[in-house]
Formats: structure tokens, C-alpha cells, sequence
């Protein structure tokens, strides 16, 4: 073929030994209409995929009779074998080198990641298996044959040769999953038994027999591999009994040598009993059967489906597993799966007759749900009895008979865990070794999760220039490397320390370790070899000169520990201690090939646990003595030249007793060079002292480890825990998100965006102050109040140029701009704000007016407001002047007029030749407060300083302008204050903590005091500077909304007014009680329409009217999470009825400061009234209710849980007047989060607590002044409380009771006094259901749950008890 046509063609040789040499070619479309040919060979050409047309595994396949003997001629008879041509997908070529080397770069690494992933999205198994047995069930009268995938290129030069024998299919395709894998470090050959044909078993073996001795001859130092799974693993034991001389390696997968023990057995006397009317029928009846519930046997066959053990039963169940399998239908009609039956009990004798015989080294897979053959069983016995071959035994408890098509299993990766992959007489742990793939290498890392999680090691490292550093950068890229260091008790750190290398460097470390990871233990008292496998995946060698010089010449990173598993095995009080012999080979080794040798230590064992038996205590005990006695003789010594305490160790496990786990921490040293050193090192003397000088700096890392943890405050698990919860939760919530949240967050440039707009406004027009209205700012809501904006000293009324868009959905914004050269007195100013206001108060009387000042702007709002006490208004002050005369600004006035003339005129030239990059710089220092100096000097230089850096602020405050408005600050402040008696407008103080121009703070707790006539708040921002409005993280918005201070009349309505959360505000609030929401990690039960009670909020009803009707826990405490999830999860803002004391600020100070509820009422929250609860039925809104009150939320020691409703059924009476649903509700969990330990009676005991209790009380608004008893009214204190290990909160809502249609009814007090009975047993049935089902959590705990979201993600929902 033409280098042109193979580049657009893929090959498909089907060859019979009638006649090779003719070739017939058919278009793709009459590939599966001819495939049935079988008197000659045909070259089948299939037109490449390009883009859209699927490539079959098998559109690429070589079907070969045997190869050829060395020298021997083609004839019509026989195959002319060549080296096989591979066709090669389109879209993936294979890499030109043949292994991924540890330490490779990041490109290589993502291409595997690529590859990998395609992978897994070819792994369906069973349907890729039928599918491609389509083309080959055929009946073509043909003789079974080899076939080879052609995309299974071989990678690695002299690969092994691999025959796959097939199970009773004889279809041959049982390795489709595994062909991209094997095909790079093999040459794959398949066997392929016709439906129709019935060779028998002993010329099966010959047929294998032939083509294993042919290409021995060919490669005589090459192993061969026979893969044989069910029958095909009986062929391939048959094939290397009559071969002993041949290196063959068998990989034998639930072998059917078992046959005469299985339930098979009995199929083959049923299956000639049928009669002959059903025998020609079956093949049609399975034929007829669609192929949609082929998927639901094979799941229940691979998952192990149970098949019954009577043999009557059986046939039944066979016969209605295959009624689901049309293609199995095809495979296996009565006649060929009679003789395939048959076939099986003949091999299986025939097998297990030569067992005696075997040589060669063996790999037995078994699973342990294989419901054909019992395979774990057989395992174990070959396991015995193949005595002369070197055999191992995997097992595989989940899976079942067809265990190469079950997605989980990696046949290449269970080659490289038993080190079954050679390329010659022996396992080469260098040549031959294949680096795990990106998702090997994840799997391993993940099977250590847990520890690796728990002990979160510490990383350090040392540079080049000897500085230490966190992470892992002083580790050498380039190898070759040798890690030499101290192992801790059973070697526990070698699971973080290769972990994290690999993760963070992409470095492969290859560990020298002890002979017994490569070992199968002959009497079973060693640990099962198969618990090593991930670390023969990941490298691990066992100790000998040879392989480290293997490995050092592959330019390796190589793990040695010297002290061996006499320091992992240690005796009590031997931590941290090493135990080296003097043998120094190691440093002579790597000075050969001018290897980095890296000491370091490893810390955090005796934070695991303590050692209580060592083998001092173990050997005074007969039977361990003898115990430890048989062990170490089966176990390879490797220091019986070397006495005294670091003499060989003898194999034992001490007994250990772990502790509350603690931290692991590691110190690599600065690598010792041994380049150039090959010759000095020769010498005896010179070699010890390098020797000696790595352990001294292994003895010096660990004692710095050992001083340094003592100050680490997560040294514990359980503040490390606490730590990994909530920054990964937070970490997590902020990638979440709503487009229209994200896309706000981009505009909130701050001074950037001030600055820009400010460019358009700068430009000297003469003109005088004027009003204007952004574009953008279109009212929203009807009857919206106007919002006037006053701006600071700049003058610009760009001040709020971040929260526009916001304040425009529910205000008319106008702001006002005074130009740079207008000179405009304050008491000008006043007029025209004043004009403004009484103009929009005759067009809209009823209706506030907002005024918005910041600074200048906010003394303007109070001289308007103080003459204007007849209009409502409402005044929002940030950083107000009027402390101006208090403030180190006063100092400027005569500074900026003793300044010379030549300086006047040139400084607004100089700072417009100021880079403008530099601005965004020294504002970012201005807003998070940059340190101005006292002194008016050095005042007078700093604020020189800032404006050079600031072009555009030149331009906004020349210098002529900065005097002239430090002018009319104060006496705008002198003005504003002798007025402050007059003003009663609501007013709301914004306040600075961290405002270098003026003391804000201060000033905000001044206004506070004598604004005695007004409704006034104050809202401190102890972190923010002076330009309050521009800072991202204030949100004016929000500030109204949660100081309830936005209103259309004149009172705030609850209903009309208020404006639900946007999807940022409820992240900031839950965000903010997420510590809490983890800590507790409440189950939610809700009851379905039918009564059925389900895990969430599904009976939740999502039409509102709805009230929620529950009990207070201690303080409240329930309230954040029902809030949060209900939102979080069915998007329902619960609005609850509260206490007045979360509305009232309180006048002597006692009360909790009331900015600590604005979340709640941003959230929604309203006084409790029965007008409040009139208008939120109105408007039909969820609704949170407690009847008992505060009474519940700060009851008495052994109250918990008790219900104190007072006889008031009014809620009941309203739900029905609008048709609400009332969902009853109960919480608990309260007394596994504290204890309280002083009650209300205890305190008032004490004179202090009474007298501060009554005064808090006098304080409060009183609202059950008509009941008595223990349901009265709750005196306002603070229970004292005991905290505990915090435990789980449960919720319970009950079946949603309906009031529709029951107004007339219920307007009897009997009846609704029953109906408020109901609800309340309803409660207390709640509560009682909540007790009894939490004693079954086993994450009732907080240390069970962080362990289980801490492995499974904080994200994770925590599994709680049965319902």
C-alpha cells in the first residue's frame, strides 16, 4: 500500500491458511455484510474515522494463524509474519519516547492526564464488548485464529509477547478495556474460537502450544505471556505443564479448573434434556429480545447477581439472564454452549492432571463475588499446589466472574504492583520498571488519604544559599538524588513524604526497601505481599548494591533510610534515635555517579502513639518468643555481619497505643554534593567522615523539627480540623456564585471608577452647583422616595458611584456637583439643597426624602434638616466634619496660605506630570489607612506626598480650591453643630475606625448623644478609612436595609417596605454563621402531603401563606441554621416574628448592641405584633413563629425542651383568616452544645445580678404583662453556660396542617384552642421523635463528623440514622 493510502486507512487483516494471498476489498458500508466470508483471506480496507466515524478497536486488527519458524519460507499453508504494522489514530499519535521518567516536566505529565481521561471514557465494559463481538459472532466455518488490535502499538523496545486465551465466549475480546494500556508495553495477540467451530480442548492446546515454541525460537531471552481467564486460564496451565523449558508468565483470572465444583457443572445433563421442539426456538427467542435490559442483567452479573443453587432453579436462571442478552444469545446457542460446557470439564481434569508439572511463574486473579465458579476458593488452592512455580494470588472481593470487563480493574496497573513485568529472565526494578500514570499514582495517594489528612504534614526544605523555606523548592529537580533520613515507628512517614513530593515536584521517589515487601510469606505469618503492591506502582526496590546502582545510573530519586527496620521497629524510649551501622557504601554509591545526597528528618511519631510492648516485653512471653523466632527466620537478614544495637532486627510488631493524632513534620536538609568527589571518596577515612556528616544533619533536622512544633497552635488534630472545615467551606462558598453577583463584583473598582467618571466633571465651565441624575439609576419600585447626595470635599457627587445601580432600584437618585472653580458659600449651599427638598415635599408630602452626605456633604444635610423639621427626612452621614475642629485638617488653612507664590502656581503642573499607575498604589494606603503624621509639618509633606501621586485629584483640588474648601469645612462644622438642638430627622451615623483625616469614630459617638430629638443609629466600620463609599466592601444597600431604615411613608411597613436579600446578601449571612452551620451540621426531616418523613426539606409547602409553629432552644440557637438551609434549599426567605429588643437601640447601653441583629432584619425579620402578622399573611410569606417566646429561649437548668406556651391561640385564628399553612416543627440538640450552670433563680440570688437584671428589664418592652405563672413574661438576663464538645442540631417539620376554609370555624375560641392544642402535641411529638432517633447517629459527635467531611469533602452532607 502506498504511503498515501495508509495515511487515510486502517488495516484489517482476516487471515485463513486455505489461501493468504488473496485479497478481496470492500467499502466500509459491506464490512459487517462480508465479515461472514471465511475460504480466504481478505484485506479489508475501512476509510480512516476523520472527525465524525467511529473507529472500532477491531476496524484495526491482524488475525494471524501462528508465526513462522526462523528462516522458514511463506507457503500456502502457512502466514508470512512480519513486524506488525500498527495503524495509528488520527487524533492520537503515540509518544515518541518510550517511558514517562520521574521528575518529567508538567507537559508531559498533562498529555497523560489527557490520554488517561479518553481512557476512562472508553471503559463501558460490557456494551464495549458486545458491540464488538458483533462483528465476529459470524458463523464463518473457520479455524480458531490469532488476532491483533492494531491501535495496540507497542511502546517499549523488545516487548513481551502477550496471548490472551478467552473464556467459554471464545470471542477473545475479554482484554477490550485493557488493550490502549497493555498495547505500550506489549505485543497483544488474541484468540479468537469461532461460534461454530468445535475444536477440541487438546488441539486448542496444541494451536497455543505451536505459537508459543515459534516465538520462542524467535526471542529465546524474551518471556511469554499467557492471559487466560475461566477456560483460557485451563489452556494456558495445560500449554505450560507441556512446556517447562519455555519462560512463559501466566496471568490466570477465576480459573475453570474449579469446574467439577461449581454449579456449572450441573448445566451440561439439563441442557441435553431439553426438548427438541424448544431446542431450534431458543436461539430466536433470546435473538428476539431487545437489548435495553442488557444493561440491567450485566450490572447485577458484574455487581453478582446471586444465580439459584438448584440445578432446576439454575437453568431458569440462566435461561432468563440470557433472554436479556441478544448478542450472549449469538455467542452462546444451546449446541456451542453444550460443547463449550463439556469442553470446560475436560480441560478442567485435563488442567489440574498436569499441575505437578508447572514451572512457570504465575499470577492468580479471583474474585470474590464470581457466582459461576467458586474463584476465590480455587485460588487459594492452586496457590498450594503449583509448588515448583513462583505464584502469587490477588484477590478481589467486589467483583465478579468477568473480571477483566469490570471498569475498576487495571490489568497493567496489577502487573506493575506484583512486578510481573519483564523483559527478560528476570524482573529488572530499574529497565523494567513503568512509572505509575497521573491516575495510578492518584489512586494510591488517595488510598492514603485518611493519614495523610490526619497527620497534614509540615514541609520544609533548605536553598542552595542555605535558607530554610515551607514546601519542597529546595529539593533537587535534576537526579540522580538520594533522600538519606531516620525512619519513625513501622515507617509510617514514607506515606506523606512520597506523596507530597510527587504532588508539589512531580518527582517520583524510588524508596530502597525492605525484602519482605517482595516476598510472599510461605507460612502465612508475614503481612499478605499484596499490601505492598502501591509501593512496587510507585518504585519501591528491594535493598541490595546492585539496584542502587541501577537506579542511580537512571538518574533516579532514591528514599534510604540506614537504620532500616531496626528503627522502625524501635524499642520504648528509642524515638528519633538512629541506629546506622558503620557501613558507609551509600555515600561511596553516589559520589560514583555525583549523586545530591538530601538529609533530613521526620518528627510526629510519639503524637501517634506509644509504644507499650516492645520486644524486650514480647520475647519474656513464650509464645511470642516463639512467634518472633519463626518470623525472623522466614524473613531475609540483611545485617548478620553487624553486632550490638544495630544489629538486624528481629521481625515482631510491638504493641502500640495510639493517641489523640497529633502532626507530622519534615526537614530536608541542604543537599551535600558528591560531584568530582568520585576519587576522594575511595578512601576509606574520607567516606566516613561524609557518611558521619549526613547523619549529624539528619540528628540536627530532627532536633529542630522537635523545638520548632512546640510552637505550632495546630500541632493538635482538632484545631487542625477546625481550620481545614472553615477555610475549605469558605474557600468553596466563594467559588459559588451568581452570574449577576459576580458581575457586580467587577464594578466595584472603587476609586478607579470614582476617578474615570470624574474626568468628565473636572473641566472649569464657570457654571454654579447643579443636580444630576445618572442614566442608569431608573427607578424600580413604585412610589420611590428621593435620595439626595451630598458629596465630600471634592465636590464631584461621584461619591457614590459603586452603588448606583443598587440605590436605583428603590430610590430616584439625584447628586450634586459643585465644580472645581465654583466658590459658592456654605450657606449657599444650604439654600439650594434646601429649595430642592421643600420642592419635592410640596410635590410629595408623604413621602421621606433622603439626604446622603459624606463628610462636607453630611453637615449640609444636618443644616437642612435642622431648618426643615417640619419635612421627614432621613439623614445618611458617613464620616461627617463636623469634628473638623478637632482634626489635624484645621492645621492646613494657614500651612496652604503661607505657601509661596512660585509653589502655588506650579503645583498642579507637577501633579499632572504624575504617572497615573501610581495612584491606584497610594489610594489602596490611603483606604486601608495609611499613617498620616501628627505634626503639621510633616501633615503638610504627607498630603504633598499623596497628591503627586494623584494627577486627577490635582485637578479636582488645586490648591487655590483645597484652601477655599478647608475654609468652608469649618465653617460648615460650626454652622452644622450649633444647630444639632433643632434636628429631628431620622438619622443614621456611618463611622470610620480607620479615617486619618478626621476622628469619625469619635464624632459618630458625640452625634449619637445629642441628637436627643431624632431617631438616631450609629454603624461603626472599624476598618475602613475615611472614603467610606468607595471601599468594595461597604454596600450602602444593605447598610439600609439591615438598619431597616428604608421606607416609603412614614413608618417603616415590615410588609410593603421591605426588599428581599439578593443572592449576595444571603451568601454574606450564611457565610457568616458558617462556623456555627459546620460545628453543628443539622439533619432537616421533613413530612410529605402522604405523611412519609424524608431526609431535606421536601415537605417544606413552596406556596406561602405558611407559619412555622416551633420551640426555642437556649439563646435561639436553631434559628441560624433553619434560616440558612431553608434558603439554601428550596430559595424561601422564612420571616420571623422577634423580639422588639432586636429593633430598639438601647439607651443605657446594657442591651445587646442592636447592629448585631441587622442580619435579621435584613433577612426579614419583624417585630412580633398581630398588625406584623396580618400584613406577612397578606403578602403571603413563609413565617417563623415561637410561641414560647424568650420564656423558651433563656429557660431554667432542666427545662430543655419543655414548651411554654402561653393560652393565646390568636395564630391560629389569623392562619386561618388567610388559609395559611401552619407546619409544626421541633429542634433539639441544644444540651449537646452546653449546660447551663447558673440559671435566673441563681441570679437573682446575688444582689449585682438582680439589681442589673431588673434595669434590663425596665428596659425592654414587656409582652406578657397579662400572664402569670411559669409562662409569664421572661425577666431580660444571660444565663450562665457551660460549653460542651459541640454535638449535632435536629429538625422536625411536621405534616403541614391546613386552615383553608376553616375561618368560620376557628373563629370559635374552643375550636381554635383545640386546633392550638393540636399544634402544640404536634411540636412536642416532634421533639420526642427527635430524642429517641438521634441516640443511633453515629455522627452524633463532632469528631466522627469533621473525620468524615474532612475525607469526603467539607461540602459533603454527613449521613445521619436511619428514618
Amino acid at each position: 500500500m502506498s504511503h498515501r493510502s495508509e495515511s487515510y486507512y486502517s488495516d484489517f487483516h482476516f487471515v485463513n491458511h486455505c489461501n493468504p494471498h488473496s485479497f478481496v476489498t470492500f467499502p466500509q458500508s459491506s464490512f459487517l455484510i462480508h465479515l461472514f466470508l471465511s475460504s480466504k483471506a481478505f484485506h479489508i480496507r475501512i476509510p480512516r474515522r476523520h472527525g465524525g466515524h467511529r473507529s472500532l478497536s477491531l476496524s484495526a486488527a491482524l488475525f494471524r494463524r501462528e508465526p513462522p519458524s526462523p528462516g522458514a519460507k511463506p507457503n500456502s499453508h502457512q502466514i508470512p509474519i512480519k513486524t506488525p504494522r500498527f495503524a495509528v489514530s488520527m487524533d492520537r499519535a503515540p509518544p515518541a519516547t518510550a517511558e514517562v521518567k520521574p521528575g518529567e516536566g508538567s507537559g508531559a505529565v498533562e498529555k497523560e492526564k489527557r490520554w488517561e481521561e479518553k481512557e476512562k471514557q472508553r471503559r463501558s465494559g460490557w456494551k464495549e464488548y458486545l458491540e464488538q463481538s458483533k462483528e465476529l459472532i459470524e458463523p464463518d466455518g473457520g479455524p480458531p485464529r490469532w488476532f491483533s488490535p492494531l491501535e495496540c502499538t507497542s511502546r517499549l523496545d523488545n516487548s513481551p509477547l502477550l496471548l490472551f486465551l478467552p473464556g467459554i465466549d471464545g470471542v477473545g475480546l475479554g482484554l477490550i478495556l485493557h488493550h490502549q494500556k497493555l498495547g505500550r508495553i506489549f505485543d497483544i495477540w488474541c484468540l479468537h474460537i469461532p461460534i461454530a467451530d468445535r475444536t477440541p480442548f487438546t488441539d486448542l492446546v496444541k494451536i497455543v502450544e505451536r505459537t508459543v515454541r515459534s516465538e520462542y525460537q524467535r526471542t529465546p531471552n524474551r518471556p511469554i505471556y499467557l492471559v487466560g481467564e475461566s477456560l483460557g486460564a485451563c489452556l494456558a496451565l495445560a500449554v505450560a505443564a507441556l512446556n517447562p523449558d519455555i519462560d512463559l508468565v501466566l496471568i490466570l483470572a477465576n480459573p475453570a479448573t474449579s469446574f467439577s465444583r461449581s454449579n456449572l457443572q450441573f448445566l451440561t445433563p439439563l441442557l441435553e434434556a431439553l426438548p427438541d421442539p424448544f431446542s431450534p426456538g431458543l436461539p430466536n427467542i433470546l435473538s428476539s429480545t431487545t437489548g435495553e435490559s442488557l444493561r440491567m442483567a450485566l450490572d447485577n452479573v458484574v455487581q453478582g447477581l446471586p444465580l439459584q443453587n438448584p440445578a432446576g432453579e439454575l437453568v431458569k436462571d440462566f435461561t432468563i439472564f440470557s433472554l436479556s442478552l441478544p448478542v450472549l444469545a449469538d455467542i452462546l446457542p444451546k449446541e456451542t454452549l453444550l460443547w463449550k460446557l463439556k469442553m470446560l470439564k475436560s480441560a478442567s481434569a485435563y488442567a489440574h492432571s498436569r499441575l505437578y508439572a508447572i514451572k512457570a511463574q504465575t499470577l492468580i486473579l479471583c474474585s470474590g463475588n464470581d457466582q459461576l465458579l467458586p474463584s476465590q476458593q480455587e485460588g487459594e488452592r492452586l496457590l498450594k499446589l503449583l509448588s515448583k512455580s513462583k505464584c502469587e494470588l490477588r484477590k478481589f472481593d467486589d467483583s465478579g466472574h468477568f473480571l477483566f470487563l469490570e471498569d475498576n480493574i487495571d490489568l497493567v496497573t496489577i502487573i506493575k504492583g506484583t512486578s510481573y513485568y519483564r523483559r527478560g529472565k528476570y524482573h529488572d526494578y530499574a529497565s523494567d520498571f513503568i512509572p505509575p500514570t497521573p491516575d495510578e499514582a492518584k489512586k494510591v495517594i488517595e488510598s492514603n488519604s485518611l493519614f495523610n489528612l490526619v497527620t497534614s504534614a509540615v514541609m520544609l526544605s533548605t536553598l542552595e544559599d542555605g535558607t530554610i523555606v515551607k514546601g519542597l523548592a529546595g529539593i533537587p529537580s535534576e537526579g540522580p538524588v538520594l533522600f538519606v533520613g531516620y525512619h519513625m515507628l513501622l515507617g509510617i512517614e514514607k506515606i506523606p513524604l512520597i506523596s507530597r513530593i510527587f504532588l508539589e515536584r512531580n518527582i517520583l521517589v524510588r524508596g530502597i526497601a525492605h525484602p519482605l515487601m517482595f516476598v510472599r510469606s510461605k507460612t502465612g505469618k508475614m503481612p499478605d505481599i499484596s499490601s505492598y503492591d502501591k509501593f512496587r506502582i510507585l518504585g519501591a526496590v528491594p535493598v541490595a548494591p546492585t539496584n542502587l546502582f541501577k537506579l542511580f545510573s537512571s538518574k533516579s530519586h532514591v528514599l534510604l533510610y540506614p537504620g532500616g527496620i531496626r528503627e522502625a521497629l524501635h524499642r520504648k524510649g528509642e524515638e528519633y534515635k538512629l541506629f546506622w551501622p558503620e557501613q558507609p557504601e551509600f555515600v561511596r554509591m553516589a559520589a560514583r555517579f555525583g549523586a545530591k545526597i538530601v538529609p533530613f528528618g521526620a518528627v510526629g511519631e510519639d503524637d501517634l502513639g506509644q509504644v507499650v510492648f516492645d520486644y524486650d516485653d514480647l520475647m519474656k512471653i513464650p509464645y511470642f518468643r516463639s512467634e518472633i523466632e519463626s518470623l525472623t527466620n522466614e524473613a531475609t537478614q540483611l545485617r548478620s555481619d553487624v553486632g550490638g544495637e544495630v544489629a538486624n532486627q528481629q521481625m515482631h510488631l510491638p504493641l502500640i497505643l495510639p493517641k489523640v493524632p497529633g502532626r507530622f513534620y519534615y526537614y530536608f536538609g541542604k543537599p551535600l554534593e558528591t560531584e568530582g568527589m568520585k576519587q576522594e571518596l575511595t578512601d576509606r577515612k574520607k567516606s566516613h567522615e561524609l557518611y558521619l556528616q549526613v547523619k549529624s544533619e539528619v540528628e540536627r533536622c530532627i532536633a529542630y523539627l522537635k523545638v520548632k512544633r512546640e510552637s505550632d497552635p495546630y500541632r493538635g488534630i482538632g484545631p487542625r480540623l477546625l481550620y481545614q472545615a472553615t477555610h475549605a467551606t469558605a474557600a468553596a462558598k466563594r467559588e459559588e456564585g451568581s452570574g449577576a453577583v459576580e458581575k457586580e463584583k467587577q464594578r466595584r473598582s472603587g476609586w478607579n471608577e470614582y476617578l474615570e467618571q470624574s474626568k468628565e466633571l473636572i473641566e472649569p465651565d464657570g457654571g454654579p452647583p447643579r443636580w444630576f441624575s445618572l442614566l442608569e439609576g431608573a427607578s424600580r419600585l413604585d412610589n420611590s422616595p428621593l435620595l439626595l447626595f451630598l458629596p465630600g470635599i471634592d465636590g464631584m457627587g461621584l461619591g457614590l458611584v459603586l452603588h448606583h445601580q443598587k440605590l436605583a432600584r428603590i430610590f430616584d437618585i439625584w447628586c450634586l456637583h459643585i465644580p472645581v472653580a465654583d466658590r459658592t458659600p456654605f450657606i449657599d449651599l444650604v439654600k439650594i439643597v434646601e429649595r430642592t427638598v421643600r420642592l419635592e415635599y410640596q410635590r410629595s408630602p408623604n413621602r421621606p426624602i433622603y439626604l446622603v452626605g459624606e463628610s462636607l456633604g453630611a453637615c449640609l444635610a444636618l443644616v437642612v434638616a435642622a431648618l426643615n423639621s417640619d419635612i421627614d427626612l432621613v439623614l445618611i452621614l458617613a464620616n461627617p466634619a463636623t469634628s473638623f475642629s478637632r482634626s489635624n485638617l484645621q492645621h492646613l488653612i494657614p500651612l496652604l496660605e503661607a505657601l509661596p507664590d512660585p509653589l502655588s502656581t506650579g503645583l498642579p503642573n507637577i501633579l499632572r506630570m504624575t504617572p497615573g499607575e501610581s495612584l491606584r498604589m497610594v489610594l489602596d494606603n490611603v483606604v486601608q489607612g495609611l499613617p498620616l503624621q501628627n505634626t503639621a509639618g510633616e501633615l503638610v509633606k504627607d498630603f504633598t506626598t499623596v497628591s503627586l501621586s494623584l494627577p486627577v485629584l490635582a485637578d479636582i483640588l488645586p490648591k487655590e480650591t483645597l484652601l477655599w474648601k478647608l475654609k468652608m469645612l469649618k465653617s460648615a462644622s460650626a454652622y452644622a453643630h450649633s444647630r444639632l438642638y433643632a434636628i429631628k430627622a431620622q438619622t443614621l451615623i456611618l463611622c470610620s475606625g480607620n479615617d486619618q483625616l478626621l476622628p469619625s469614630q469619635q464624632e459618630g459617638e458625640r452625634l449619637l448623644k445629642l441628637l436627643t430629638k431624632s431617631k438616631c443609629e450609629l454603624r461603626k466600620f472599624d476598618d475602613s478609612g475615611h472614603f467610606l463609599f468607595l471601599e468594595g466592601n461597604i454596600d450602602l444597600l444593605t447598610i439600609i436595609k439591615g438598619t431597616s431604615y428604608y421606607r416609603r411613608g412614614k413608618y417603616h411597613d415590615y410588609a410593603s417596605d421591605f426588599i428581599p436579600p439578593t443572592p449576595d446578601e444571603a451568601k454574606q449571612i450564611i457565610e457568616s454563621y458558617s462556623l456555627f452551620n459546620l460545628v453543628t451540621s443539622a439533619v432537616m426531616l421533613s413530612t410529605l402531603e402522604d405523611g412519609t418523613i424524608v431526609k431535606g426539606l421536601a415537605g417544606i409547602p413552596s406556596e406561602g401563606p405558611v407559619l412555622f409553629v416551633g420551640h426555642h432552644m437556649l439563646l435561639g440557637l436553631e434559628k441560624f441554621h433553619l434560616w440558612c438551609r431553608i434558603f439554601s434549599e428550596r430559595n424561601i426567605v422564612v420571616r420571623g416574628i422577634a423580639h422588639p429588643l432586636f429593633f430598639m437601640r438601647s439607651k443605657k447601653g446594657k442591651l445587646p448592641d442592636i447592629s448585631y441583629f441587622d442580619n435579621f432584619r435584613i433577612v426579614g425579620a419583624v417585630p412580633v405584633a398581630p398588625t406584623n402578622l396580618f400584613k406577612l399573611f397578606s403578602s403571603k410569606s413563609h413565617v417563623l413563629l415561637y410561641p414560647g417566646g424568650i420564656r423558651e429561649a433563656f429557660h431554667r437548668k432542666g427545662e430543655e425542651y419543655k414548651l411554654f406556651w402561653p393560652e393565646q391561640s390568636e395564630f391560629v385564628r389569623m392562619a386561618a383568616r388567610f388559609g395559611a399553612k401552619i407546619v409544626p416543627f421541633g429542634a433539639v440538640g441544644e444540651d449537646d452544645l452546653g449546660q447551663v450552670v447558673f440559671d435566673y433563680d441563681d441570679l437573682v440570688k446575688i444582689p449585682y445580678f438582680r439589681s442589673e437584671i431588673e434595669s434590663l428589664t425596665n428596659e425592654t418592652t414587656q409582652l406578657r404583662s397579662d400572664a402569670g405563672g411559669e409562662v409569664a413574661n421572661q425577666p431580660m438576663h444571660l444565663p450562665l453556660i457551660l460549653p460542651k464538645v459541640p454535638g449535632r442540631l435536629y429538625y422536625y417539620f411536621g405534616k403541614p396542617l391546613e386552615t383553608e376554609g376553616k375561618k368560620e370555624e376557628l373563629r370559635d375560641k374552643q375550636k381554635s384552642h383545640e386546633f392550638y392544642l393540636q399544634v402544640k402535641s404536634e411540636v412536642e411529638r416532634c421533639i420526642a421523635y427527635l430524642k429517641v432517633k438521634r441516640e443511633s447517629d453515629p455522627y452524633r459527635g463532632i469528631g466522627p463528623r469533621l473525620l468524615y467531611q474532612a475525607t469526603h469533602g467539607f461540602e459533603s452532607e454527613v449521613p445521619t440514622f436511619e428514618i
